[in-house]
This record gives C-alpha cells, sequence and structure tokens, in this order.
C-alpha cells in the first residue's frame, strides 16, 4: 500500500547509490586504462615487431 514510500526510497537509492559514483568511477577507470593499457600494448606490439623478421 505504501507505493510512494517505497518508490521514494528506490528512488533515492538510484539517485545516490549508481548515478553518483558511475561516472567518476568510469571516468577515472577509462583513464587509467588508456594510460596504463595503451602503453603496454604499444610495447608489446614495438616488442613483438622487434623480435620477429
Amino acid at each position: 500500500m505504501r507505493s510512494t514510500s517505497l518508490h521514494d526510497t528506490g528512488d533515492g537509492l538510484m539517485r545516490t547509490s549508481p548515478v553518483a559514483p558511475a561516472p567518476g568511477f568510469i571516468a577515472t577507470a577509462a583513464a587509467l586504462a588508456v594510460f596504463i593499457v595503451l602503453p603496454i600494448v604499444l610495447a608489446a606490439m614495438c616488442v613483438y615487431g622487434w623480435s620477429t623478421p
């Protein structure tokens, strides 16, 4: 019967938990992935290219 209370609580949790940290976390993860994975991939490609005639 208290659909408004459940909806309010769910909406509050939805706005507080996933939405607030998600953009920052995704941006941080993307930046870390680019700055960490990209050099490793490039280095691996260079080493693989140099090691094979």
